[in-house]
């Protein structure tokens, strides 16, 4: 079904991209197939967390957790529709707890650094498309960091 901009909806939304990416094909070219695992295995290990934070049976009961994974050649986007119940900073510490677990696997487990955002905004997203400021916002955001970290917005801070 084609989507419409009454689908554009609120997310917290974190992009990571991975550190090193195009230096190492232009460094080992010979090692390319060794690499591609270790992302694959990270990857999946980034997959499982948001799995496991999806079918937690007390955060679904009292907070709808339903993270959105979209993953393109070195890149990660999760995205957690925003809501306004009463365990809503809950919610936004899972989603921020996820991100750190992610990150945290890729250095400490596969020697992967990455770098990205976290931040608030309007987005459409469906299983073949990602749309919106909020998209193009948290893309801006990893480039701001100049070193590896992930960078949380103003607007989540408060």
């Amino acid at each position: 079904m084609i989507g419409d901009a009454r689908e554009i909806e609120e997310y917290y939304i974190a992009y990571v991209d991975l550190l090193g990416y195009k230096n190492f094909f232009e460094k080992h070219a010979d090692q390319v197939s060794d690499f591609l695992k270790t992302i694959q295995f990270a990857i999946e290990k980034a997959k499982g967390y948001v799995v496991k934070a999806n079918l937690s049976p007390i955060m679904n009961t009292y907070a709808d957790m339903d993270i959105k994974v979209k993953i393109f050649s070195d890149n990660i986007l999760l995205c957690l529709k925003t809501g306004n119940k009463q365990i809503e900073i809950i919610r936004l510490l899972t989603f921020l707890s996820l991100v750190a677990d992610i990150q945290r696997s890729f250095v400490t487990e596969y020697g992967l650094f990455l770098r990205g955002g976290v931040n608030i905004g309007e987005l459409f997203i469906n299983d073949d498309f990602v749309f919106g400021k909020g998209l193009i916002d948290v893309v801006g955001m990893e480039s701001q960091a100049q070193y590896p970290r992930i960078i949380i917005s103003d607007t989540i801070q408060e």
